[in-house]
């Protein structure tokens, strides 16, 4: 759980920024946040799913985690899971209130005691 959340905030976070200068005159604005990008939360999504998968696909070989991650349906499900953790996430840094800094982390742990 941890380290997911970690990946999100460091990672997902962290990237979201550059993305969504970089590319969000390309993909436009979110409706409702003018100062949150398309692109920015895709780079979001991106980002911190491939960094989860890899973090916990490292830890697992290693068997610090119990998690099957060398045949192809392990990595399925571990993708799958860490992509759902990633667009919930977006979707907590999305929200227009509060610091970014803190939903992320919260919301990235929740979601990731009950998807993995």
């Amino acid at each position: 759980i941890g380290l997911v959340m970690m990946c999100q905030m460091c990672f997902g976070d962290g990237m979201a920024e550059p993305f969504g200068q970089k590319f969000g005159k390309l993909t436009g604005k979110w409706p409702f946040s003018s100062s949150k990008s398309f692109a920015g939360s895709a780079g979001f999504v991106l980002c911190s799913t491939i960094t989860s998968v890899a973090f916990v696909s490292l830890f697992a070989s290693t068997g610090v985690f119990e998690m099957d991650v060398s045949s192809p349906s392990g990595l399925q499900q571990l993708f799958l899971k860490s992509m759902a953790v990633s667009l919930i996430s977006a979707g907590a840094e999305l929200v227009p209130f509060g610091d970014d800094n803190i939903n992320v982390p919260l919301v990235a742990a929740l979601a990731s005691y009950f998807i993995f």
